[in-house]
């Protein structure tokens, strides 16, 4: 599952809080304790392409007090696009 393999990829660094399937699709919830840097959030992105995640797939970042960060996973990690 993929909220295992991430769990395991992220390490003490995050927990799968939470997820859910609708009409427009599926997500996965996930608490980091260390916000992710550029190298590790591309990192990030490449690894769940490898899982098989769609490349047109949307990342939305949010943290205390910051903005919302939203990125296509393949434009971001440079493994695909948003095709």
């Amino acid at each position: 599952m993929l909220e295992d393999a991430v769990e395991e990829y992220l390490g003490s660094n995050a927990e799968v809080t939470g997820g859910g399937a609708g009409n427009r699709g599926w997500n996965v919830d996930i608490d980091v304790v260390r916000e992710l840097d550029e190298c590790e959030l591309r990192d990030f992105c490449r690894f769940l392409i490898g899982f098989g995640v769609a490349p047109h797939a949307l990342l939305e970042l949010y943290s205390e007090g910051g903005p919302k960060r939203r990125l296509v996973i393949g434009e971001f990690s440079g493994l695909g696009s948003s095709e």
